[in-house]
């Protein structure tokens, strides 16, 4: 028999709420897009079904599951949806939640007065509904908001007027926090705040230990131990930070465990215990490792926190290392530190792209590094690890041993420098870049130069960091000759990133495309015709040129062709968003990341792509961030080795470089770092051409051979 109306409506309000629970249980373990998913088939159902306060519940849940994912927009639609919808209803609470996360949206964008007139909305609903929690939440972010000393002050009253909960221990724990980011300032001189801070922080965790809830206790003693740090009590500071630690491995929470690891380290580094500061920051690295795959909570919507918080991480364990090894007792512990030491750097810089792309396509790419160390008898592997106080040159021999080199040049004394000398080298009616290329020269290839030649070395492999990746390191100076008139020059993002094979030119396929024309507002291109003629004529395949030259087309071709060298002769641009990354095609703008999904598909082949070859892209100048998705475009992309430019250079020179660096890859059978620097040579001795502005940002990246 069919259930009455009576009966229907409580199974469908117990169904909606069990369906919420799941979903917030979802949201809990960083399983955003399950969430979303879940909430967005029961909200068509309660649609369908024509359940008004259903469909209030669940478009509210909806946008707080696309604003952890990131999603702003959707995020903005569902939440205000929702809100509409609850104030219709008369749910005064169900408002408040909903103002309360597009506050939170709003902040995340920068938006700060959205923001705090949100919150404070959210405030005001929830007292109105009785809602004493969410109110509360609300009032604390209402005062991060504005950084008023008032509105502070008022809502710790708040937070300590609640009961003993959850809610009421991250309310503290707000507020011991620094307002949000573009607001006033601090509620009280400094030293006034400390002592208030480290009394919220008490409460804070007096209230966890209450609840038995170890992840929230495990916050408030490392912030604790923060607090005492800065106050001049190390001892006291790294008890309360092992005890944060404890209480974060019992609430397993890696994130957690990471940030006190590391504050341990750096407690025991500056009592001068550097053997134990080193365990505990390789604890730290070792913690990042598992949230690799974890769900970022605010996606896009949060900038990037890596150089700030996780960076800082792998920089210091990798300085320990390298300065504990200059103290070693003897040469085995001596290359055991320094091996670690490069271990470390690589992580590092691997973990650094996969921030930057925001996927897995790193873990994808990353190749054996015990196999790349004797790959190459003539290379030498150049890691330079700018610190804050000097740079540190590793050396990787191609014997396996290590070697390290210290130059008294800061992280910022460095990064001016660099910028200096980017900013004239594209100048190519001077030659105001020399005396930086000079200095860039002593500080990173000097302290070594002496013994390559000896060593047989004829490449260099750069694996540069920073602002380092925005410069041209083939236009270095002695004072007589570029470095690139010596060495064959190549970088990449990381070793272990990196599948140095030598180029397979037996059946090697070749696809060709490009733009001769304006599309999109960009420059016409009219040497790109000449370009693809040429490089037709020594590598053969198919040419797509304008029209042709379709996203489609060129998905297609990559879809049933097994392409070996892809030439794209066409603008591309690389920003500090690698979402915001393209290259463009007779149809419009081409993402980086379709691109790299159409590219990828080869990479599953026996053969993947070999060569990657874009000659008209370029990187924001100075942009290290740019800088940094332009180097690991061949990870992204998963070829093998990518040329690029780091800025955009004029048309015939392009088309003679990228004609001569094919003749000698393909016909004189060079090694693709060979093969460029004879090209780069040739445009030296050519005086049209002999400005570095011309060939110096041409880079090859990924595997040199």
């Amino acid at each position: 028999m069919p259930a009455s109306g009576s009966d229907t409506a409580p199974t469908a309000a117990r169904e909606a709420a069990a369906i919420l629970r799941l979903a917030q249980a979802e949201l809990a373990r960083g399983d955003t897009q399950a969430a979303a998913a879940r909430l967005s088939a029961a909200l068509e159902d309660a649609a369908a079904d024509d359940e008004p306060s259903r469909v209030a519940a669940l478009q509210v849940a909806l946008g707080a599951a696309e604003l952890a994912r990131g999603r702003g927009e959707e995020a903005q639609h569902w939440l205000q949806a929702g809100a509409t919808a609850a104030r219709s209803l008369g749910d005064a609470e169900l408002e408040a939640t909903a103002l309360n996360d597009l506050g939170t949206l709003y902040a995340l964008r920068g938006e700060g007065d959205l923001a705090l007139e949100a919150f404070e909305a959210s405030a005001a609903r929830a007292e109105e509904s009785g809602a004493a929690p969410l109110h509360v939440t609300a009032r604390v972010n209402a005062a991060r908001a504005s950084g008023s000393p008032s509105d502070w002050a008022q809502a710790v009253a708040a937070a300590r007027a609640l009961p003993i909960s959850t809610t009421r221990a991250l309310a503290l724990l707000g507020l011991a926090e620094p307002p949000m980011a573009g607001t006033g300032g601090d509620p009280a001189d400094a030293r006034q705040r400390q002592l208030d801070v480290a009394t919220l922080l008490h409460e804070a965790l007096e209230t966890a230990n209450a609840l038995a809830d170890d992840r929230t206790a495990s916050y408030a003693l490392g912030a604790l131990g923060g607090v005492y740090a800065s106050d001049g009590q190390p001892d006291a500071a790294l008890e309360l930070t092992w005890r944060a630690v404890r209480r974060a491995a019992q609430a397993d929470a890696p994130e957690s465990l990471v940030r006190w690891y590391a504050q341990a380290g750096q407690l025991q580094a500056s009592q001068g215990h550097s053997d134990e500061a080193i365990e505990s920051y390789q604890r730290a690295v070792d913690q990042l490792t598992s949230l690799r795959h974890r769900t970022r909570w605010g996606g896009r919507l949060r900038a990037s926190s890596f150089r700030d918080d996780y960076a800082p991480v792998y920089e210091a364990l990798t300085e320990l290392l390298l300065t504990r090894a200059r103290r070693a007792d003897g040469a085995e512990q001596r290359q055991d530190l320094l091996r670690r030491g490069r271990a470390t750097y690589e992580r590092f810089k691997a973990a650094e792209l996969r921030d930057y792309f925001r996927d897995d396509c790193v873990d994808a790419q990353q190749a054996r590094l015990a196999a790349v160390d004797r790959t190459s008898p003539s290379a030498l592997v150049v890691y330079p690890i700018p610190l804050r106080e000097r740079t540190v040159l590793l050396l990787a021999w191609p014997s396996g041993r290590f070697e390290q080199h210290e130059v008294p040049v800061g992280r910022e004394r460095l990064t001016a420098e660099v910028t200096k000398f980017r900013t004239r080298l594209e100048q190519a009616g001077t030659r105001r870049y020399l005396p930086y290329a000079q200095t860039l020269y002593e500080w990173l290839v000097a302290p070594y130069v002496d013994t390559l030649e000896e060593r047989g070395i004829d490449t260099l492999v750069f694996v540069p960091q920073g602002a380092l990746l925005t410069i041209p390191l083939a236009a270095l100076h002695d004072g007589e000759r570029f470095l690139v008139e010596r060495f064959a020059v190549a970088i990449t993002p990381g070793l272990e990133l990196t599948d140095p094979q030598p180029l397979d030119r037996e059946g090697l396929r070749a696809l060709l495309a490009g733009l001769s024309q304006s599309v999109d507002g960009f420059a016409a291109l009219p040497n790109v015709v000449q370009e693809l003629a040429e490089s037709q004529a020594i590598v053969g395949g198919r040419v797509l040129l304008d029209a042709a030259f379709s996203q489609q087309a060129l998905r297609d071709e990559l879809a049933t062709q097994p392409i070996g060298l892809l030439h794209l002769a066409t603008h591309a641009e690389f920003t500090s968003d690698e979402g915001e990354a393209f290259l463009l095609s007779w149809d419009g703008r081409i993402p980086l990341d379709a691109l790299a999904q159409d590219v990828g598909r080869l990479r599953f082949r026996d053969n993947p792509l070999e060569l990657l070859t874009l000659s008209a892209c370029e990187t924001a100048a100075g942009d290290e961030r740019a800088a940094l998705g332009f180097s690991g475009v061949a990870v992204k992309a998963g070829a093998r080795s990518v040329l690029g430019t780091l800025w955009s250079v004029d048309d015939p020179a392009t088309a003679d470089l990228v004609h001569r660096f094919y003749r000698g890859l393909l016909q004189e059978k060079l090694s693709r770092a060979r093969a460029l620097q004879a090209a780069q040579r040739e445009l030296i001795r050519d005086f049209r051409y002999s400005h570095p502005a011309f060939w110096a940002p041409f880079q090859l990246i990924g595997s040199w051979l």
